[in-house]
């Protein structure tokens, strides 16, 4: 692995399948086991990942379980979610992206997405392509959270406050798709059909003129 300069990622099977059940023993074990395996292959000259929060983690406890892997293990952390609720079946890639924000914004460095067919069956193109889309919002989100507002949203801000639709387009997460069918009724020289011609922007920019 070394040789091709690979990375090793050790999983994390003891894992809990539902929050009543999280960071047990077996866990916290494994995360440890992982960290010697980890040691060693870094004396090997392998670099190594570990997945340490998979699973389902209540809402209240991950920011504290993400200090404790920070605290003791110095790899990298890859996240597979985690669920924070267990009632959110046919949604969970909506449950899994809230749990995945927060721990990615306190530390965590890889995520694994999580799709709408968890729990239920093999997931769909479809379904992989809507628990992509929830993490690469995720992402954005965790970004934000550890560096501030991205120059993709300050681009968002501009383009929204001239009415640039393509450039918003262009900057939306899904914006070649999911975007442009929400806005395919957009007003004929206004816009969006929120507000239509009460836009809040062109209200402001109304009054602003007259100042």
């Amino acid at each position: 692995m070394h040789a091709h300069d690979a990375a090793l990622i050790l999983g994390n099977v003891m894992r809990s399948g539902g929050i009543c059940d999280e960071m047990d023993e077996l866990h916290i074990d494994e995360m440890k086991m992982n960290r010697n395996f980890a040691n060693n292959a870094h004396r090997h000259g392998i670099q190594v990942i570990i997945e340490a929060l998979g699973g389902h983690i209540a809402a209240k406890n991950l920011i504290k379980y993400t200090k404790f892997y920070r605290k003791n293990i110095k790899f990298p952390l890859f996240a597979s979610g985690p669920v924070p609720i267990d009632s959110a079946l046919g949604y969970d890639h909506i449950a899994a992206s809230l749990g995945a924000g927060i721990v990615a914004g306190h530390g965590a460095d890889f995520l694994c997405c999580i799709t709408p067919a968890e729990h239920l069956a093999l997931p769909t193109v479809e379904d992989v392509k809507e628990g992509i889309i929830a993490f690469k919002i995720v992402a954005e989100f965790a970004d934000a959270m550890k560096y501030g507002i991205s120059e993709r949203d300050r681009a968002m801000d501009e383009a929204r406050e001239l009415h640039d639709w393509e450039k918003q387009f262009s900057l939306a997460i899904d914006g070649e798709e999911k975007a442009r069918q929400k806005g395919k009724n957009l007003i004929k020289g206004i816009g969006c059909t929120m507000c239509g011609k009460y836009c809040a922007v062109d209200v402001m920019k109304k009054y602003l003129n007259k100042i």
